[in-house]
């Protein structure tokens, strides 16, 4: 698929996962307007495409449409070419053509994600305002990446994907997280700094107890533990005990086990829960079951996929 064929992807699967909350677009090119049109009129999301005269008034559109109205985690805000948002609503998905549209600051997290694994492949931009991992996750985050080069290898998850994994949460508004494959708790932090500080909770499920217990000292570290239910054992052996409901499942454990796992787990996924599985990139071959039960399973409605770390795919449940 094209560059320009992975956007759209994109946008159809993040479109679709906010529904029925607005969407507002500002500025879009022609192609991405009459796509979105299209798309809001089939999924019955109120959109509003503002034209490149409103690029300059970019804050008073975005609020008039989406900020101004709704409540925390109110909707999806497209920014064209050349447009720019320096102050960007709270909490708002926004997607970005231009690395410059959202700048980095201390109260929003952004992600400039490539569409595809080739070098120089064009990139969008993902970005929250409204908060961002505290300090001390982010500290404890550090001491992952250093205990990963100084010590056994662990593999934490690359820092531009857990802030794509921090949005997706947030995005979605996720209550309920399910890890399969905590490691020493790189994902487990992030995830766990995205949910809401009342009723938020992951359980993340690791087989290897002295990976357990160090993630749980990260976790500590970084004033999460109260959030993450570390559990000790073998995903088969775990997930029969599971209770969900689950608003977001990341799979970053065995890819050869993926597809029984995500079959064995869609049960306890709530209705338009995201499936996250980490390591699409160079592992064609043990994720191919995994894949092609995602195009064919009734209960998949989208995928897409992003090429950041070792590759991201994304779905979501019907």
């Amino acid at each position: 698929m094209s560059a320009a064929g992975e956007e759209v992807r994109l946008l159809r699967f993040l479109v679709r996962a906010v529904a029925p909350r607005p969407v507002v677009a500002i500025a879009p090119e022609a192609g991405i307007a009459a796509f979105l049109v299209e798309l809001a009129a089939r999924e019955h999301v109120r959109l509003t495409v503002l034209a490149d005269d409103a690029a300059e008034t970019a804050d008073e559109g975005a609020a008039d449409g989406i900020a101004g109205r709704q409540p925390p985690g109110g909707g999806l805000l497209y920014l064209g070419p050349g447009v720019r948002l320096p102050d960007a609503p709270i909490d708002v998905l926004i997607v970005g053509t231009d690395e410059a549209a959202v700048p980095p600051g201390e109260d929003r997290v952004v992600a400039w994600v490539p569409l595809a694994p080739a070098v120089g492949s064009p990139r969008l931009l993902l970005g929250m305002a409204g908060g961002s991992p505290s300090p001390a996750a982010e500290a404890a985050l550090v001491a992952i990446a250093e205990g990963n080069r100084r010590q056994a290898p662990t593999d934490p998850i690359d820092p531009l994907a857990g802030r794509v994994l921090y949005l997706l949460a947030r995005f979605h508004r996720a209550r309920r997280v399910l890890e399969l494959g905590t490691s020493t708790g790189a994902a487990a932090v992030w995830l766990a700094s995205a949910l809401p500080r009342k009723g938020g909770r992951v359980d993340s499920v690791e087989r290897d107890s002295a990976r357990r217990t160090l993630a749980g000292k990260h976790l500590a570290r970084a004033g999460l533990a109260e959030r993450v239910e570390l559990v000790l054992g073998d995903a088969e052996r775990v997930i029969p005990r599971l209770s969900g409901p689950f608003d977001l499942v990341f799979l970053d454990e065995d890819p050869a086990e993926r597809a029984d796992h995500l079959t064995a787990l869609l049960p306890v996924c709530a209705p338009g829960a995201l499936v996250v599985s980490r390591g699409g990139i160079g592992n064609a071959l043990a994720l191919a079951p995994f894949n092609a039960l995602l195009r064919t399973h009734p209960a998949i409605a989208d995928v897409a996929s992003l090429a950041v770390g070792d590759g991201l795919t994304m779905a979501r449940v019907e």
